[in-house]
């Protein structure tokens, strides 16, 4: 199965990636002063942040949408979320959010709905989000299309 994958701008994985060296880099001074002065509990607290931060930095890396087969996978920073494919209805680029004035745009799933009493469900990918509108216009059609066609090769393997 081929896999298909929307990651967030590379700028600000280079800017996350710059600031996790430079908190670990951090972290291990603090370390080894701590070290020399025969203080283990903050040589304990500078690994825990130095561990933390090469976590969180991962995660980062790994973020964003990945298509595997007819299965939609959202890797964010704190959490992964599993969503079939099947169960999207469309996707659209939408302004979600406002921050210091500034319009937060990104692609958001309308989800089919199960029952009759259940309301159409939203769910708004961040990682994918944008300031700029072109930006996540760009990226909305990039997911629509890996999203139709996975749609469309399902259909096919429960025809033949």
């Amino acid at each position: 199965m081929k896999r298909e994958v929307v990651r967030p701008h590379i700028l600000s994985r280079l800017l996350f990636g710059g600031v996790s060296a430079s908190f670990v880099a951090i972290a291990a001074v603090m370390i080894g002063d701590a070290i020399a002065q025969r203080d283990y509990i903050s040589a304990c607290i500078g690994l825990s942040i130095a561990m933390g931060t090469l976590v969180m930095g991962w995660r980062f890396l790994r973020s964003g949408v990945v298509l595997v087969g007819s299965e939609l996978i959202i890797r964010a920073i704190g959490r992964q979320v599993s969503i079939q494919a099947a169960d999207i209805d469309g996707v659209a680029c939408e302004s979600w959010s406002s921050t210091a004035g500034f319009t937060v745009y990104g692609p958001v799933l309308q989800l089919q709905k199960r029952t009759e009493l259940e309301s159409n469900k939203m769910v708004v990918i961040e990682i994918l989000s944008s300031y700029n509108e072109n930006t996540a216009r760009s990226r909305t059609a990039r997911l629509r299309h890996h999203i139709l066609v996975s749609k469309m090769l399902s259909m096919q393997q429960t025809f033949v």
